[in-house]
């Protein structure tokens, strides 16, 4: 006859133990959210302890981790392809913020530029390895600046992450393997971690390097040129493997020194944003946000608003996040509004968020 534990902790491990034995074995339709292939043929996760795994669904990793090395075996064939960022040895982790400024001035005087004017509207002929999701992002961008903002030549201003990934995804060489730019690169771990819409420009002015130079911030890094991690250059764009793309932003956003956050009117919508406010919230560590925050009830549905492109992306960000958050929409909300200042209901917690206007 078994003895019954008193223990909250040896049922909290049993239950997390029996819950993941089934959704290995069963399909996932657990929380409305169906299931996509566990491993694909050639992808290989691999962490020290496949901790809250799901059968393969999401990599949630716990601190120890996250303090040790993740190791991804890719598909040969995405790890030669001229888009996708370098690998193994080669593999970049940051930029600097000055270097950041020339690589931009680089790409539109140079290959995007001369790319971006002989663009035509993407076809399965003038695309590499074409399918549905990849000429359908790539004509997303297309009618955005060629139709309805009519751009017909490209300049340091105009240039954004849509348009990166683009370039890349058009068979395009990967910036950080170009001849050109790759030196401007660095391997080095970041300071800072960004979040930010893809939507704003990456130059100076009102622009992501606009804003990351604002002297206040400085000040606050105390770093004039600190290394940054950008995800539009860090996360292979190539890549349909969100297990990895999660498990990387994982180790960034709690991780890093400092979580810089560039405020927009929809930043607080956007899917991926959202969830790189709960790993830095969930790590216990504060974000540095930079812009107008607009106020919103103390009770404002974040999760339920979520956008994102990509239906994929929104089920496993779903899933991840609810993984962190005990399956609980309220709980992920409210390390929403905690983390970017908007709430302050944790107890023995010191601020987590500076925000400088």
């Amino acid at each position: 006859m078994l003895a019954y534990s008193t223990d909250p902790l040896f049922w909290q491990q049993l239950y997390a133990t029996i819950f993941d034995t089934i959704s290995t074995f069963l399909p996932h339709y657990f929380y409305g959210l169906q299931s996509h292939p566990t491993r694909e043929a050639n992808h290989v996760i691999k962490t020290c302890c496949n901790c809250l795994n799901c059968g393969g669904e999401v990599t949630i990793r716990c601190k120890q981790c996250l303090d040790r090395p993740f190791r991804f075996e890719e598909d040969p064939a995405s790890a030669i392809h001229p888009g996708s960022p370098p690998q193994g040895s080669d593999e970049v982790h940051s930029i600097t913020l000055s270097n950041l400024e020339n690589l931009i001035e680089v790409l539109a005087n140079g290959n995007l530029a001369q790319w971006y004017a002989g663009w035509e509207k993407p076809t399965e002929d003038s695309v590499p390895e074409p399918n549905e999701s990849k000429i359908k992002d790539l004509d997303y961008v297309y009618q955005d600046f060629k139709i309805k903002k009519r751009i017909s030549s490209i300049c340091s201003e105009d240039i954004n992450s849509n348009l990166i990934r683009a370039y890349v995804m058009a068979g395009n060489l990967h910036p950080a393997k170009d001849p050109a730019t790759k030196h401007l690169f660095s391997q080095e771990p970041p300071d800072v971690g960004l979040t930010y819409e893809w939507s704003l420009g990456l130059s100076k002015g009102r622009g992501v390097l606009g804003r990351l130079n604002d002297p206040v911030l400085i000040g606050r890094l105390k770093n004039s040129n600190p290394l940054i991690w950008i995800d539009v250059f860090f996360i292979d764009q190539l890549s349909k493997n969100i297990t990895m793309d999660l498990a990387k932003a994982q180790g960034i956003y709690k991780k890093c020194k400092f979580h810089v956050v560039l405020l927009t009117s929809t930043l607080l919508s956007r899917g991926w944003c959202l969830f790189e406010l709960c790993l830095r919230h969930h790590a216990n560590m504060e974000s540095v946000l930079v812009g107008d925050l607009k106020k919103q009830a103390w009770n404002y549905d974040y999760l339920g608003k979520m956008q994102l492109y990509d239906f994929g992306d929104k089920k496993a960000i779903y899933w991840s996040l609810n993984r962190i958050f005990d399956h609980n929409d309220d709980k992920i909300n409210a390390a929403i509004m905690e983390q970017i200042g908007a709430a302050s209901t944790r107890p023995n917690r010191c601020s987590s968020v500076c925000c400088i206007c």
